[in-house]
């Protein structure tokens, strides 16, 4: 069974934002500053999988490359077919994702409480 036009489209387009999105992440949270406020907002169901990014660095990897192809592919699928729901699940992943960077931001919160705990 082949994918449609739309979803390819959409496939290619989640790849390309979503490298773009890791690579910039990438550079901010491994960087001199270690800042994990980009990749909280762009990568929040990696983050709620391991926040510490060391941990399980195996179960967040897979999840940041997919987040964004999925998305795309979840876009062109509707488009293919319900052209007129389209805006509906963009404001249904836009949603989702808010919610899950709401989570991350509250596993990171919580982990990094542990670690100045740990700390003293």
């Amino acid at each position: 069974m082949s994918l449609a036009k739309p979803v390819w489209t959409g496939l290619v387009v989640g790849i390309v934002v979503g490298a773009l999105f890791f690579g910039f992440s990438f550079i901010t949270v491994f960087g001199i500053c270690s800042d994990t406020s980009f990749a909280q907002a762009t990568f929040p169901y990696a983050l709620i999988a391991d926040p510490s990014l060391s941990d399980r660095w195996w179960l967040a990897l897979p999840i940041a490359f997919i987040q964004y192809p999925f998305y795309g592919m979840l876009c062109g699928y509707v488009w293919l077919h319900k052209r007129s729901l389209l805006w509906l699940c963009i404001l249904g992943l836009f949603v989702a994702h808010v919610a899950a960077a709401r989570g991350a931001s509250s596993r990171l919160e919580t982990l990094h409480y542990q670690l100045l705990r740990q700390a003293r």
